[in-house]
């Protein structure tokens, strides 16, 4: 199985990049092919809104006309078997680059195009940081209306996510195996999805 782990955080020995890393470890653990990409790293803009009141290639062909990585990454997640979108959360909310990306991705699929096949791939979301708790269902929110099927949204306050590794890895495993509907995580507690 092939598993896309996009990831929003620049800071690549943070706790995030750490969530990354220890879920493409259990990808591999399980003979799954990861493939990372760091969309800080990539030149990907806002949504112009362009063609408001006329159809413009969002629409008619399920692309964007603006000149950058975008479609780049929107093609290798076409080719995936599923996804990790994963974010760090700061001030309270998601990272810029992940905001950017899935605002984009959204238009497109709002639009209705094909969005070139990716519609229904299965995907988990990660969110790292303050905040979390209140993030977490946003980027539920926002993977379903870009036309994910939505496995889990995985949560972490930053202090904890060093320490999670172990679930993170298993979490990989699964996605790799048996990529269902469900909680990648044991409850261990009372709070849905939270990792500490």
């Amino acid at each position: 199985m092939h598993v896309v782990l996009i990831s929003g955080t620049s800071n690549q020995t943070g706790p995030t990049a750490m969530a990354v890393t220890s879920m493409l470890t259990g990808i591999h653990a399980a003979g799954g092919v990861g493939q990372r990409i760091v969309l800080p790293n990539l030149h990907i803009q806002q949504c112009r809104h362009c063609h408001l009141s006329q159809p413009g290639p969002c629409q008619a062909e399920g692309s964007c006309e603006i000149d950058d990585d975008f479609e780049q990454v929107v093609m290798i997640l076409a080719r995936a078997d599923a996804a990790v979108i994963a974010s760090p959360v700061y001030l309270g909310g998601l990272a810029g680059s992940v905001r950017a990306f899935l605002h984009r991705l959204q238009r497109v699929r709002e639009l209705g195009t094909p969005l070139h096949g990716l519609a229904g791939t299965p995907a988990v979301g990660v969110c790292v940081g303050s905040g979390f708790t209140r993030q977490g269902p946003k980027l539920r929110a926002t993977l379903d209306a870009c036309g994910f099927t939505v496995l889990d949204i995985l949560t972490a306050p930053r202090r904890l996510g060093y320490s999670k590794s172990a679930e993170l890895r298993a979490a990989g495993k699964r996605l790799a195996t048996e990529p269902s509907e469900g909680l990648y995580f044991p409850v261990t507690d009372s709070r849905r999805n939270a990792v500490d």
